[in-house]
């Protein structure tokens, strides 16, 4: 299989079909749809590298009723259902419909015509799993991992995933790698697994100074664009676009920064933004988000807002979100040896399993920590309105931070050393001691755990029903019985994480219709101005029903928007071909 590689002798065409703007899930989506509809298509991509933040991602796609899903309780209409129990006030059921007919047709024409290639979790609960409408199963797809080395010189065009997701900064791993590594000394299966991924490994440090075996965001960026270069697609990277313009409320072309210098390409059938949303643009961070919110976030630095930017210039305008402004999380930090910041989501890996317990500045417990991390990050924020200037954090015992970690830190304490030397995580061999080492009350502390601890054996949690629901126990310890989610805090030394909230991704968004277009103000759409990710409005309206929502809905109005610019084609072409009878 022959691939192009994206160099300097490229040359800028001074008119096509569709220019993309960003090369995340979205952007990359489109623009491979586009060209297998037969449309001429060109990817500008700000930075350097290739990806967005789809390429920090755990990569998860929530796609309801696709091929992948084996059960027999999903449907289009079960799947409204449940979005429309979910999201509630304020949900756009014309563009909830247009995904939910779209995102399995979009898997399925990426499948049988592309490198991309998924599968379904075999198990993964929606978010709200108690609600009419949720499964327990099939709806979350994930990428199969993706051997980068094929992409050759052009895998240095990956942007690099976040180093603390990461084993040793370098080798990516998937929830089957990580269940390997964890029965090392148990299975001998396990055993040989974890050897042929080392030995791996080991090779490709040699040849390209990273593990080149991808999985989660990575996988699929990897994957999106190997098919790019398959289907010949031009992506121009460094290249950003500075203005449209309009023409009888019709984009006719777009100015863009390549090497330096102004160049005016032409576009005969849409433009779409894809750059990734306003999340570190600093006036719209200001005025859009708490202020309580981690100042570093997840989501790539180049999601400034230039999308919103661009389409504000001639007639767009940024629609905000019922529930919030931004997806949630909780989030620790640390610096890193070269003086960045590391952000670090607890999604998954800690604060569902039994023994680690989230406390306010007053000692108290504030959230049910298996809940989503929306939900969470959520109750971050409110708790911390209420404690201005003082910290939450997650805390737990010696025997937990051994078996599941803690945020950065590793199973079997692997990290735990430099963590507590850098002060990421703060270590005491009592309660009183660890109290008074991050300032908190130390008679409501140990209230605190007592009280926690004294639901263990029933596995009711009279608080805040920590184990309740299929998702929650789905986040626990199977073997930990009878709550998963529940387990003693008993074992010195004691530790504790501070934890912060943080935005994964902006949820308010350019105002649009089913079909992706952007809309003025006066609900009329601007022909050949297409949004989809987080440029676009969430049609999840700030709630979080599911893993995978943002890429899922990304990708789907990414292969919306496409088709929309190839059925005006067909009609062109079949009006000029009425015209020539």
């Amino acid at each position: 299989m022959s691939i192009l590689k994206n160099d300097s002798k490229l040359q800028l065409p001074s008119k096509v079909d569709i220019l993309v703007l960003g090369s995340g899930s979205a952007g990359m989506t489109a623009a491979l749809t586009s060209s297998l509809l037969g449309l001429d298509v060109i990817v500008a991509e700000k930075t350097a590298k290739i990806g967005g933040t789809t390429a920090y991602s755990a990569g998860s796609i929530w796609v309801p009723n696709s091929r992948h899903n084996k059960t027999s309780e999903d449907s289009y209409d079960n799947a409204f259902k449940y979005l429309r129990n979910a999201i509630g006030n304020g949900i756009d059921e014309e563009r909830i419909g247009s995904f939910l007919l779209f995102a399995p047709k979009m898997v399925d024409f990426l499948e049988e015509k592309t490198c991309v290639k998924l599968r379904a979790y075999s198990y993964h609960p929606d978010y709200l799993s108690n609600l009419a409408g949720a499964t327990l199963s099939g709806r979350v797809l994930e990428p199969i991992p993706f051997r980068g080395s094929v992409l050759k010189k052009n895998f240095v065009d990956l942007r690099y995933p976040i180093p603390e997701f990461m084993l040793f900064n370098k080798i990516m791993v998937d929830r089957t790698d990580i269940n390997n590594l964890m029965s090392i000394s148990k299975k001998w299966s396990s055993l040989w697994y974890s050897i042929k991924l080392f030995a791996q490994y080991g090779l490709d440090r040699i040849l390209y100074n990273r593990g080149t075996r991808l999985v989660m965001g990575n996988a699929l960026v990897g994957r999106l664009y190997y098919s790019l270069l398959e289907n010949k697609v031009p992506v121009l990277l460094s290249t950003e676009a500075t203005s449209l313009k309009l023409d009888n409320n019709k984009v006719i072309s777009a100015i863009l920064n390549y090497k330096g210098l102004p160049k005016e390409i032409k576009v005969e059938y849409g433009i779409i933004l894809a750059t990734g949303g306003f999340s570190n643009q600093p006036e719209l961070r200001r005025n859009l988000m708490p202020n309580s919110l981690l100042n570093n976030s997840p989501v790539v630095d180049s999601a400034t807002g230039d999308g919103f930017s661009l389409a504000k210039k001639i007639g767009g305008y940024l629609s905000l979100t019922y529930e919030s402004n931004s997806f949630l999380a909780p989030a620790s930090k640390r610096s890193r040896p070269d003086g960045s910041i590391a952000v670090f989501p607890h999604f998954v890996l800690d604060r569902g399993k039994p023994g680690a317990i989230a406390i306010d500045p007053n000692g108290k417990r504030f959230v049910n920590e298996a809940t989503t991390y929306h939900l969470f990050g959520k109750a971050l924020l409110e708790t911390l309105e209420n404690f201005p200037d003082s910290s939450c954090y997650l805390i737990c015992d010696h025997n937990f931070i051994k078996k599941y970690g803690l945020g950065m830190i590793r199973p079997y304490g692997i990290g735990l050393s430099s963590s507590i030397r850098d002060g990421y995580v703060k270590k005491a061999n009592s309660f009183e001691k660890l109290g008074y080492k991050i300032n908190v009350p130390f008679n409501n502390l140990e209230s605190t755990i007592s009280r926690h601890n004294s639901f263990v054996k029933s596995g009711i949690d009279e608080d805040f029903e920590k184990g309740k629901d299929a998702y929650q126990k789905n986040l626990g310890d199977p073997l930990n019985l009878p709550n998963p989610c529940l387990g003693m805090l008993k074992k010195p030394p004691f530790y504790a994480v501070e934890i912060f909230p943080c935005d994964i991704g902006a949820s308010a968004g350019l105002a649009t219709n089913s079909s992706a277009q952007v809309l003025k103000g006066n609900g009329i759409p601007i022909n050949g101005l297409y949004a989809c990710g987080n440029d676009m409005k969430s049609i999840m309206e700030g709630k979080y029903p599911g893993p995978g929502v943002t890429i899922g809905a990304a990708m789907t109005f990414g292969f919306i928007a496409a088709n929309h610019a190839h059925e005006l084609k067909t009609k062109k072409t079949d009006s000029n071909k009425e015209k020539s009878k």
